[in-house]
């Protein structure tokens, strides 16, 4: 994700010296012809090739700026909710109409404070789901914003509780007192491990199980995360649930016979073109095979949230922050 972003400046750059370049191509003909016809220091041509330079240069600059302008204070602040209905047949019947609320890659920092997050968490709260789940990366890096991050997150609250899991720059601090003080806030971390929860007449269950960053675990030497391992004390027939930062876990999951995957991470490239039209092209694309929304693979499918902070450039275009609604169906 961070590449993605990095890489952004150096595309547009690219862009323009494209531009510039095919531009001058057609237009160095014609100047060179005029400069033969004229005086090498005739003060009329070299006025002309001044205001022909500064018309190229706005017409490529000028929309590259617009764009960050925009992105940085007003499609920054924009939100979406998206709601979907996903149905499964291994689905519970007592479980239908379960409805999970996620928030994923708040990013507290400079750009996400806890003062700028609690109106995105009362709408949060808003929902009235069964479960609230934060699929990583709450933090950017460092330990200043820690604290206010989990007193922000405790307003929290959810029918049948509130899970976390972690994401790769949740390992760039503290990761065990940012784990500590999301427990004693009454949200579960689940670090390779899952948790039962109970229809509301408990003649039913779901396994909501949840791993560390799969990208982290590996540069930060900690155990390789097993998906047998974890789920082998499930019983084989009910519903799983599966929280991971790093989408690319789905195609494992998906071969377990887990269901449903929730991730985050991508943040969609911060960037989507408004082409093509059902599932415009993001800046993740770049990196990722599924960059942001609903996918399906067989019988299970992966939802990957677009987030609710940034990181690198702070800015969004055509990406707005995202609080998701999924109510479970049974079909």
């Amino acid at each position: 994700m961070l590449l993605c972003l990095v890489l952004f400046p150096v595309l547009v750059m690219s862009s323009i010296v494209i531009v510039f370049k095919k531009l001058w191509q057609r237009a160095w003909p014609a100047i060179k012809s005029s400069t033969r016809a004229n005086t090498k220091f005739d003060p009329a041509v070299l006025e002309q090739r001044r205001k022909f330079l500064k018309v190229i240069l706005s017409s490529a600059l000028l929309p590259a700026g617009g764009c960050s302008l925009y992105g940085s204070y007003i499609g920054r602040t924009k939100l979406k909710i998206d709601e979907h209905n996903l149905g499964f047949s291994s689905l519970p019947a007592e479980m239908d109409g379960f409805s999970i609320v996620q928030i994923s890659d708040i990013h507290a920092g400079v750009f996400m404070d806890g003062w700028e997050l609690q109106p995105y968490l009362e709408i949060v709260n808003t929902l009235q789901p069964d479960i609230i789940v934060i699929t990583g990366d709450i933090i950017s890096w460092g330990t200043h914003y820690t604290k206010p991050v989990v007193q922000a997150l405790s307003m929290l609250r959810a029918k049948q509780g509130v899970f976390a899991i972690t994401g790769n720059h949740d390992f760039y601090g503290d990761l065990d007192e940012l784990c500590s003080r999301l427990e004693a806030a009454n949200i579960k971390v689940l670090r390779n491990r899952w948790e039962k929860i109970d229809a509301a007449n408990g003649s039913a269950s779901l396994y909501l199980i949840g791993v560390d960053d799969i990208w982290a675990t590996r540069y930060f030497h900690q155990k390789k995360i097993s998906i047998p391992e974890i789920i082998s004390d499930i019983p084989e027939k009910n519903f799983k649930l599966l929280l991971s930062h790093n989408p690319n876990i789905f195609e494992e999951a998906a071969g377990y016979g887990i269901p449903l995957t929730l991730s985050g991470h991508t943040h969609a490239g911060q960037i989507i073109l408004p082409f093509p039209e059902n599932h415009g092209y993001s800046f993740a694309r770049l990196i990722y095979k599924r960059d942001y929304g609903l996918y399906r693979k067989g019988d299970s499918m992966l939802y990957i949230n677009r987030g609710l902070g940034v990181i690198g450039p702070p800015l969004r275009i055509n990406c707005p922050r995202e609080i998701t609604k999924i109510v479970l169906k049974r079909s």
